[in-house]
Parts: structure tokens; sequence; C-alpha cells
């Protein structure tokens, strides 16, 4: 009879136990979800703010151009470089639009291993946008520098404007993509190979 009783006991506490089990990890999935979509929504609104951002640049560096050539003269080399950095920028803004279209394809009601698979090609496509970039802002500067050695009546304060831009470009391109995308691709890959461990 105690026998019994204690293998009831036993098996009592056996599904209390498992029960248990079950509840924490519902409640840890539930909290890494929260998790991943609070990043993702981070970087879907920062990627709107970057779109944003590249579009005022179009129209800036545009009119610019405009009010350049139509009143002031601008010589060709300055023309030709600030053309490629227009065409340039709607590049990086047609392909804003298409990493956007990447993280909006991920879908937490729909299976992990479909999500880690957006979650990789997100972070390769945004790797070569960064590449580019940074191979271009060096392409860009590079030019700026050698028309400003050439024509040497450029003022000073052209040179601190170059200077100071490329000061603030490598500044905020780090930080973006140290904070804005690696800080949270990585958080977000790392909880769906957890969620990933979790149906296993």
């Amino acid at each position: 009879m105690e026998t019994e009783d204690l293998k009831k006991t036993w098996s009592s506490l056996d599904e209390h136990l498992r029960r248990q089990e079950i509840l924490n990890t519902a409640l840890r999935k539930e909290n890494l979800l929260g998790k991943s979509n609070k990043r993702l929504g981070q970087m879907i609104n920062y990627g709107y703010f970057g779109l944003a951002l590249m579009m005022a640049g179009v129209i800036t560096v545009a009119y610019i151009l405009a009010i350049q050539l139509t009143y002031f003269g601008f010589g060709r080399p300055m023309t030709i470089i600030t053309s490629v950095v227009i065409l340039f920028l709607l590049f990086i803004t047609v392909e804003g639009f298409i990493g956007l279209t990447k993280l909006q394809k991920i879908d937490f009601s729909a299976p992990v291993s479909e999500n880690m698979y957006r979650t990789r090609e997100y972070r390769l496509w945004y790797s070569r946008i960064n590449r580019i970039t940074w191979v271009f802002f060096g392409f860009l500067i590079a030019a700026l520098f050698a028309v400003m050695v050439i024509f040497e009546n450029i003022p000073a304060w052209t040179w601190a404007v170059v200077c100071g831009i490329t000061g603030v470009g490598i500044v905020y391109g780090r930080w973006e993509y140290k904070r804005m995308f690696r800080e949270n691709i990585d958080s977000l890959q790392k909880d769906l190979e957890e969620l990933k461990r979790m149906e296993n």
C-alpha cells in the first residue's frame, strides 16, 4: 500500500514538474518572440528613417546642383561628381526599399526556420550595401579632394565643409553599423536559434 502511495506521489510530482517545464518553455518562448519583434520593429522604423534621409539627400543635392548651374556655374568636374552623388543616392534609396521588403518578410507567426533564412538573407544584403557605400564614399572623397587640389581657387570654407562631412560620415557610418545593424541582427539571430532549439 505504501509502495502504491509512493508511486502515485512520484507520478504526481513528475507530472507537476513536466507541466512546470512546459509553462517555463512557453513563457521563455513568448519572451523571445517579444524581444525579437521589438528588434525587428526598430530595424524597420530605422529603415523608413533611412529612406526619408536618402530622399531628402537626393532633393537637396539636386537643388544645389540646379542653383549652381543656373546662377553661378559649377564647372564640369563638380557637375559630374554631384550628378554621380545624386545617382548613387537614388541607387541607395531603391536598395533601401528592397531591404525594407526583406525585413517585412520576417513574420514570427511563420516557422522559425523560415525566419532564420529571411534574417540571414537580410544580413547578407546589408553587408553588401554597406561595402558598396564605403567604397563609393572613399572614391567620392578622393575625387573631391583631387578637384580641390587641381582648382586652387576653391575657398577654405569648402575644404572645411568637405572635411566636416567626411568626419561626420565616418562616425555616423560606424555608429549605424555597430549599433543599429550588428546589435539588432545578432540578437535577432540568437533569439531565433534559441526558438529553433525549443522546437526540437
